[in-house]
Parts: C-alpha cells; sequence; structure tokens
C-alpha cells in the first residue's frame, strides 16, 4: 500500500513539472507590450512577414527566460500552414524593435501635414515651365534646337519628381509652399540683381542666368524650411512676402528718387535688394506679433494698397509736376496703410473669403467712383484729377464699408482658397541682356502676376 502511494505521488510530480515545462506563455510583439498578434490587414501596412506568401497571422510565446517561439500561420493553396520558429532572447528583442519602428514610421506618416505639397509641386513644374526649363540649356550655351529642347523637358519633368520624393515624409503645409515657393520666384530676381551688383556690365546674359537659378533654388528651400521651422501659419507666410515684395516696390522709390532708375546702373541693384531683404524682416517682425490667417493678410494689403494711392490721388488733383513727388508720396503711403491695416487687423481672423470681398469691394468702390468721374468729366484738360478723386474715394469706401461689416464676424472659416498677386522678376532680364545671340523677338516675361486658388 506505501509502495502504491509512493508510485502515484511520482507520478503526478512527473507530470506536474512536464506541464509547467511545457508551458507556453504569449508575450507582445511590439517593445510597449500592445500588439499580441499580427494579422493580415495590420501586416498589409507593417511589411514584417512579406518572406512568407499566404501570410494570416502572427503570434509570440515564452516558453523559458531566454527562449521564445514564433508561431505563423500561412493559407497556401486553401491548405493551411503552420510555422514555429524559434528565437533567442536577442533575436526577440529585434523582431520587437522591427514592428515597433514600423508602428512608429506607419503612424507618423498618417499625422504628416501635407495640405500644400499638391500647391508646391504645381509651383516647382510651373517654374520649370516658364523659367528652369529654358535656363538651363542657355546656361549651357546648347544652340542644338533638339537637344536645347530636350533638356527642357527633362528640367521641366526633374522640377516635379526631385521634390515629390523629397518631400513624401516631411510635414509640408501651405505655409511651407507659399513661402518656398515665394523665395523661388523672387530668388530669381534678387540672384539677377546680385550678379549685376557684383559685377556690373560684365555679366553675361548666361551669367544673370546662373545667379537667378542658384539663388531661386537657396531661397526656396530657406523660404521652405523657414516656415516650418517657425510653425508659420499659411496668413503669417503670406505676410512675409507682402512686405517683401513691398519692399520691392520701396527700393523701386528709393532708386528713383536717387536718380539710379535706369538700366545697367548698380544703385537700382543695391536699391530694390535692399528695400527687399528690409521687408522681409519687416514681415518676419509683423508675423510673429500674432498668428495671422490669410484672410487678414488680404486685409493688411488692402489697407497698404489704398495708403498708397491715397497721396498719389492728392498729387495730381494738387498739379505736382515733380516725378519724385509722387515716388515718394507712394512709399510713405504704403507705409501708412500697411501700419494701420496691421493695428486694423490686430486681434482679428478674417477668413479667406473675407478678406477677398474687402479686396474686391475696395477694387470695386474705386470702379464704381471712376465711372461716376466719366459721367461728369468733360473729356477735357484737368479731368485726370476727377478720376483720381472719385476712384480713390470710390476705393476707401469700399474697403470701410466691408472691413466694418466683418469687423465683428470674423472666423477662421474657408481657409482653403489662397490668393496671389505677386511681382515677377525673371522680366528683369531684359535690363541685363546684351548678348548678341539672344533673340529680340523673344517676347519678355510678365513683371506683375495675379492667381487665385481653389
Amino acid at each position: 500500500m506505501g509502495r502504491l502511494f509512493l508510485s502515484l505521488i511520482s507520478i503526478l510530480i512527473l507530470q506536474h513539472s512536464n506541464f509547467a515545462f511545457s508551458q507556453e506563455i504569449p508575450r507582445a510583439l511590439d517593445i510597449y507590450g500592445e500588439i499580441m498578434s499580427i494579422d493580415r490587414a495590420l501586416e498589409g501596412k507593417l511589411g514584417i512577414f512579406s518572406e512568407y506568401p499566404g501570410f494570416q497571422e502572427a503570434r509570440l510565446y515564452q516558453i523559458s527566460d531566454s527562449l521564445y517561439v514564433l508561431e505563423i500561420f500561412q493559407n497556401i493553396d486553401n491548405q493551411p500552414i503552420k510555422i514555429r520558429k524559434m528565437l533567442t532572447a536577442s533575436e526577440t528583442a529585434d523582431l520587437r524593435k522591427r514592428v515597433t519602428d514600423q508602428i512608429i514610421a506607419k503612424a507618423f506618416r498618417k499625422t504628416l501635414n501635407q495640405e500644400g505639397r499638391v500647391t508646391l509641386l504645381w509651383g516647382t513644374t510651373s517654374l520649370a515651365l516658364g523659367y528652369y526649363g529654358w535656363a538651363v540649356p542657355a546656361m549651357m550655351n546648347i544652340n542644338d534646337g533638339k537637344t536645347a529642347l530636350a533638356v527642357y523637358m527633362l528640367t521641366s519633368g526633374t522640377a516635379f519628381y526631385l521634390p515629390l520624393a523629397i518631400t513624401r515624409d516631411i510635414h509640408v503645409t501651405r505655409a511651407n509652399a507659399h513661402l518656398g515657393l515665394y523665395g523661388a520666384t523672387r530668388g530669381i530676381g534678387h540672384g539677377i540683381l546680385l550678379g549685376h551688383l557684383l559685377s556690373g556690365d560684365d555679366l553675361s546674359f548666361r551669367g544673370a542666368l546662373a545667379m537667378g537659378t542658384t539663388a531661386s533654388i537657396i531661397e526656396g528651400i530657406v523660404g521652405f524650411k523657414y516656415a516650418g521651422r517657425n510653425n508659420l501659419t499659411l496668413g503669417s507666410a503670406g505676410v512675409i512676402g507682402l512686405l517683401g515684395d513691398y519692399g520691392i516696390g520701396m527700393g523701386l522709390g528709393m532708386a528713383h528718387i536717387m536718380d539710379f532708375y535706369q538700366p545697367y546702373h548698380r544703385g537700382l541693384d543695391f536699391c530694390v535688394l535692399l528695400g527687399s531683404g528690409a521687408g522681409l524682416f519687416a514681415g518676419k517682425l509683423l508675423s510673429e506679433k500674432q498668428p495671422y490667417t490669410y484672410g487678414d493678410m488680404l486685409v493688411l494689403n488692402s489697407a497698404g494698397l489704398l495708403g498708397t494711392s491715397i497721396p498719389i490721388a492728392l498729387l495730381v488733383i494738387a498739379d505736382a509736376e515733380e516725378d519724385k513727388a509722387y515716388s515718394t508720396a507712394a512709399m510713405l503711403g504704403a507705409m501708412a496703410g500697411l501700419y494701420f491695416g496691421d493695428k486694423m487687423v490686430t486681434g482679428k481672423n478674417f477668413s479667406s473669403g473675407q478678406g477677398f470681398l474687402v479686396m474686391l469691394s475696395e477694387f470695386s468702390g474705386a470702379l464704381t467712383g471712376a465711372g461716376i468721374a466719366r459721367l461728369i468729366s468733360n473729356d477735357e484738360e484737368g479731368d485726370e484729377k476727377i478720376y483720381a478723386a472719385f476712384s480713390t474715394i470710390g476705393g476707401a469706401l469700399g474697403y470701410s464699408a466691408m472691413y466694418r461689416a466683418f469687423r465683428n464676424n470674423v472666423s477662421v472659416s474657408n481657409e482653403d482658397v489662397s490668393f496671389d498677386f505677386g511681382f515677377n522678376p525673371v522680366g528683369m532680364l531684359s535690363l541685363f541682356n546684351k548678348s548678341e545671340n539672344y533673340d529680340e523677338g523673344l517676347s519678355a516675361p510678365m513683371l506683375l502676376s495675379m492667381s487665385i486658388s481653389f
């Protein structure tokens, strides 16, 4: 009887030991202990087990302190297959790290803000079609039409695919796109002017193209990165660009006042570059005051345009004959308009639609005033005073009426609309082109551009 009891006890001990040894504890497949299994849907996003055709599911079990087993279920030709793969502790750690890294990478891509990516790609492609495409073969002095056309097409295609690849896994906000494209477009003019400032009359047409292209690329990258590094809103990026363009106008005004306003004069180069830089810096200071909406920027621009027109109209009415007086008045008026415009949008959040309506109301008011002036004028000398007075008054009334209608009812809706009215510096190439091989019949690029994006 005693032997029988001892035998039963021994069998129970052996069975219990064997059960404890073969026990498999489910473990997580990621470092954070959240993913207990990877099914076919999750694997389609992670791509961890791509070498297993017909993958269905993967689970991880621990069988000792240093030994794990990975179970992989497949379905091949409607036949379920189960694979058990023994892993050491270090191999398990590597697997968990790979799974976690992929989860983080995929989650990051989902949270990427790429609202401005399409705008950026449209912009770079348009720049290539309008400038880079013909500038590159001209810089390379390619005279063969077939080769030049091939380089044009290759350059234009690259201007789409290269930014497409670069921006695949990075934030591309609308502010990134706006300020990046601003730098790329204005950089052309900056480069041409800087080249002429440094080289004077020795700057060749090819040299001007090279300087414009280099500055365009550099300023485009700098603008893109600056917007991202400072988390600018689209409106704040727009304010920087807007003040930069006003700075270009100020530089041209300074050059006129100082008698530099003529082709091939380095003083013109210096004034425009200085004005542009000062304008960009002023825009930076304004953008740091508050997060501008795009509508705020449009209202600010309307105020600047109105401020520019009022003193000019007064000079016309006063029969001022000195040209420099008009440049001075325009510069002072623009600065005053921008100053008061900034005060008027401080603490406001105009939507893009509201900003557009303020601009359109100002423009339509000016047209209405001009129409009334046309009706009451006698087509005699001095009627320009009537046009100047009525159009300016109409613009001021239009701006004031629409601003007052919205100032107490502002919102941040409809921000998917953008507007750009800018200066195209490519046209300045004609100032420095003295190449004998240049085709004089070629039409000059436009100096001003306007675009509305929906």
